[in-house]
């Protein structure tokens, strides 16, 4: 797609943020570099996406015969729209430059901060990331279900929160896998409405439990009669991040978009710890910034609106597919899909299966909330309007000015305010222009009504300081 914003580019923004931070020095670069100018730049413009959900995109993508579930960070075959681009290696690069550590290639970490320390701190925030948002969704299939009549299935120990149980067998021929959805539901229920349940074995399975189990298992209500599988929907850890000296490096597996809530989050981490340099003030305001991107993460839909062969379809959640269409997934209804269901911002769902459609499968298009573009030559133009600029370079401002420390890093707050004073502004535009914006968004919203992950999320009191309230 070609870019529909051409009037500044990467080296005039870069240029107008030098100036700004050392206009006696410039054009010469003395406290800052131009890979360092870049990187506040990018990251200035990745928040301004996480904060406004701002840049869409048209996508196009094609159904699979007899696939019912889909992850958009794959599925999606134009690199660079959903899925995940950010490492850790360049999260390394922009740590210690906050750090003031020597701006070495390849930056092996010093005595202060070790390479391992500062690995160890992006691994674990980006791991409570995905356990705080469940925005990533991963889909696991398949997983066997111990013989009759053992009824506690074992679960990977990458699974951080259980979010659909399909109980999965086949025909008599052994073909066409049926899926029906389990509930979730716990053993008080199961001894309140059937007390015999331990002895009423039968397929499929009322529901499933994690609340009396073990960890990392899931407590099948009634036993099961025959053997199965299930295909599980969780929220779970990331890989490993490369242990290896720079430039080896690992996909953070985590939207782009909010890879900036992770380096915020390791800061908070590394600052306040016993090492040779602590900095309470400093690691505070860290925190405060990594609890905002994981409050942002948990607000903005994927896909806004879908079409099925040119046809609008209605976008709902897999939860409420389970609860109203619970034959969804089906092969014997197999057809033309009418419906789209999302689990969290990458898993989407087709009701019903898809089936050939004629030999060529069928096309699903939707306006996506997608990747924010990122300039990498100098000459690439800032994907952001005219009245979008200023903010940005005044929080690039802001993010090259955390080095100072202190007070010259507390004079740029207002900055950061004015920052996120324009994204209100542009939110409350947008949702002006959109009268149904709510309905919009309730495939992001209503996964944490129907299966609530917490107790108290409190969503809407924590999204008024952040400019996104209705």
């Amino acid at each position: 797609m070609p870019s529909p914003y051409t009037h500044t580019s990467l080296l005039t923004a870069r240029n107008a943020l030098a100036q700004r931070l050392d206009p006696t020095s410039f054009p010469t670069l003395v406290y800052w570099t131009v890979p360092e100018l870049n990187a506040y730049l990018i990251e200035s413009l990745r928040t301004w996406q996480a904060y406004t959900a701002f840049y869409r995109d048209r996508v196009t993508m094609p159904t699979a015969n007899l696939k019912s579930i889909y992850d958009l960070t794959t599925d999606i075959a134009q690199p660079g729209l959903f899925d995940y681009n950010v490492t850790n290696q360049s999260l390394y690069s922009t740590i210690s430059n906050h750090l003031l550590e020597p701006p070495t290639n390849p930056w092996t970490g010093t005595d202060q901060f070790t390479l391992d320390q500062i690995n160890q701190a992006l691994q674990r925030r980006r791991d409570q990331f995905l356990a705080d948002t469940g925005c990533v969704i991963t889909r696991t299939y398949p997983i066997a279900v111990p013989a009759p009549p053992i009824s506690r299935v074992p679960l990977p120990d990458t699974i951080l929160d259980v979010r659909r149980v399909g109980w999965v067998t086949f025909d008599a021929m052994g073909n066409f896998p049926l899926i029906t959805p389990l509930f979730r539901d716990n053993e008080y229920s199961a001894v309140s409405y059937l007390p015999s349940w331990p002895q009423l074995a039968t397929d499929p399975p009322s529901f499933y439990s994690v609340s009396a189990s073990p960890p990392l298992s899931l407590q099948i209500v009634p036993p099961p009669l025959n053997g199965a599988t299930i295909e599980l929907l969780s929220v779970s850890s990331g890989p490993a991040l490369s242990t290896a000296p720079p430039p080896a490096s690992s996909l953070l597996g985590i939207p782009d978009d909010y890879a900036w809530v992770i380096k915020w989050g390791a800061l908070a981490d590394l600052l306040a710890s016993d090492s040779q340099s602590p900095d309470r003030a400093r690691a505070a305001y860290c925190e405060a910034r990594y609890r905002q991107g994981v409050m942002l993460a948990m607000l903005h839909p994927s896909i806004l609106q879908a079409q099925i062969n040119d046809v609008p379809v209605q976008i709902d959640t897999i939860s409420n597919l389970d609860y109203y269409q619970g034959s969804w997934q089906s092969i014997a209804s197999a057809s033309t899909p009418s419906l789209i269901g999302m689990a969290g911002r990458n898993i989407l769902g087709l009701a019903p299966v898809p089936d050939t459609g004629g030999g060529t499968g069928y096309s699903i298009s939707f306006d996506l909330v997608r990747n924010m573009p990122i300039p990498t030559l100098d000459t690439d133009f800032i994907q952001v309007g005219r009245d979008s600029l200023d903010p940005i370079l005044d929080y690039a401002q802001h993010l090259a000015s955390f080095k100072l420390g202190g007070t010259d890093f507390d004079a740029t707050i207002p900055l950061l305010l004015n920052f996120t004073r324009a994204a209100s502004e542009l939110n409350s535009r947008l949702r002006a222009s959109n009268v149904y914006d709510l309905l919009m968004r309730l495939p992001a919203l209503a996964p944490m009504q129907v299966l609530p992950r917490k107790t108290s999320p409190a969503v809407s009191q924590s999204t008024q300081s952040i400019g996104v309230t209705q």
